[in-house]
């Protein structure tokens, strides 16, 4: 393992294995295709039961698949809103910048929740748990975690986005195929 500085800023393409690259590539086309697809459906009026606080409740327009808990947060303490993690939609957990679909009574979780607190370690664990695989033998030492540390903390500067995408099993195999965790994972765990 490397304990080299990683350079300023977010890593170019160059920079990138090729199968980083080539995943990278597969979801922006997946993107792109779903936010055509979101682009073209109607967007009738909806009605949001809106819970900035507990016991902070007011009612407030919006349209289907257009507006998202994100766009919400500015009704929201400039304290409080930058410290929210998810949402929470018809008591269900919901990316923030997941669209609304019909009615819907909105709340907001932080990390001072348990279920924020779950939320944030359980997104922030993917990366780590998935692409820090080692060669047979190899270990991470005590004199690895300063560079791992300052990995980490060079991601959370960049405020790097995390995007929901539904995605098809086959197409998830295709994007994670390059990983015997991941693939074993979504082999158990994904239908259809």
């Amino acid at each position: 393992m490397s304990t080299q500085v990683a350079p300023k800023g977010p890593p170019t393409s160059k920079e990138l294995p090729d199968f980083i690259r080539e995943r990278n590539a597969f979801f922006d086309k997946l993107k792109k295709e779903y936010d055509q697809e979101l682009a073209s459906r109607d967007k009738p009026p909806i009605k949001i039961e809106f819970v900035a606080e507990t016991g902070q409740q007011s009612q407030l327009d919006g349209k289907a698949w257009e507006t998202t808990p994100g766009h919400l947060l500015k009704h929201v303490p400039k304290d409080r809103a930058g410290q929210i993690v998810i949402a929470k939609v018809d008591n269900e957990l919901w990316d923030l910048d997941r669209p609304l679909e019909k009615d819907s009574k909105v709340s907001y979780l932080t990390f001072a929740d348990s279920e924020g607190k779950n939320v944030f370690w359980h997104s922030s664990a993917h990366g780590f748990f998935y692409d820090m695989a080692l060669e047979p033998g190899e270990a991470v030492k005590e004199s690895d975690w300063s560079s791992i540390e300052n990995k980490a903390k060079k991601f959370a500067k960049d405020k790097q986005a995390f995007e929901r995408l539904v995605v098809s099993k086959d197409n998830l195999l295709k994007m994670f195929g390059y990983s015997k965790y991941k693939t074993h994972y979504i082999d158990k765990l994904v239908k259809g």
